[in-house]
């Protein structure tokens, strides 16, 4: 037969009771917990009961820890990504808008490029055009034929 401390029992269960109502205060237990420790037959199986409720409450403290830093990390990658598309937008309107500005300059250039040219063209044929007729005058007033004197005037 063995017999047991009731009283020492009895003390070491209501001071689980104790630590289970401090748990729960803490959030390290719930209502239903504290309730099984309480309706526990001995000290021994209510300290089961608290030890168990107690780990699966930390470990349950863990996950939820590990999902937040994982949804952390998560957001602060979508803001890294949409940073970096957001950089990358500039840089394209950046680069169009100096190929715009590159092309609008070409263009430039090359309309007074066809400018200088023209004016070149309409000098030289002015230049020719005088020559001709120098070179018509001198033949007609060189000549007698009084066709080619007619033609002159």
């Amino acid at each position: 037969i063995f017999v047991k401390n009731s009283m020492k029992e009895s003390q070491n269960k209501q001071m689980i009771v104790s630590l289970g109502e401090a748990a729960l205060r803490g959030g390290q237990i719930g209502f239903l917990e504290l309730v099984k420790i309480i309706n526990s037959e001995t000290a021994e199986s209510a300290e089961r009961i608290l030890e168990r409720t107690i780990e699966s409450t930390k470990k349950a403290n863990e996950e939820m820890r590990q999902q937040q830093m994982q949804m952390q990390q998560a957001a602060m990658q979508q803001q890294a990504q949409a940073s970096q598309q957001k950089n990358q937008v500039q840089m394209d309107a950046n680069r169009a808008r100096v190929q715009a500005a590159q092309v609008a300059a070409d263009g430039k250039v090359r309309a007074e490029e066809v400018e200088q040219q023209g004016k070149k063209d309409y000098k030289d044929h002015e230049y020719q055009r005088g020559l001709d007729n120098r070179m018509f005058e001198e033949t007609v007033l060189g000549s007698q034929d009084p066709s080619l004197i007619e033609l002159s005037k």
